[in-house]
């Protein structure tokens, strides 16, 4: 609630739609907006990583590079569903 300068309550105030004190955010645009594009950044940073001696791959490194190209943990885990999902 607010309070004037003596401790009086004040008429609550109401934007109206025109004049809101912010302006309207937008989505910022992504580095891979879709699963696929997420897919191909995914496969080619697993094919950029060497295996260990087993031939397994080190999935933190990869989690790591994907999101220090600009993806999050969410394009992450649809680029890893789809490359299962296409083999």
């Amino acid at each position: 609630m607010r309070r004037g300068p003596k401790g009086e309550r004040l008429p609550r105030q109401r934007h109206r739609h025109g004049d809101h004190p912010t302006k309207m955010k937008f989505k910022e645009e992504r580095p891979f907006p879709t699963p696929e594009a997420a897919e191909r950044k995914l496969l080619e940073l697993a094919n950029a990583v060497g295996a260990d001696h087993a031939g397994r791959l080190a999935v933190e490194i990869i989690n790591r590079q994907f999101r220090d190209a600009g993806g999050s943990y969410e394009e992450y885990s649809a680029a890893v569903r789809a490359a299962v999902a296409h083999g």
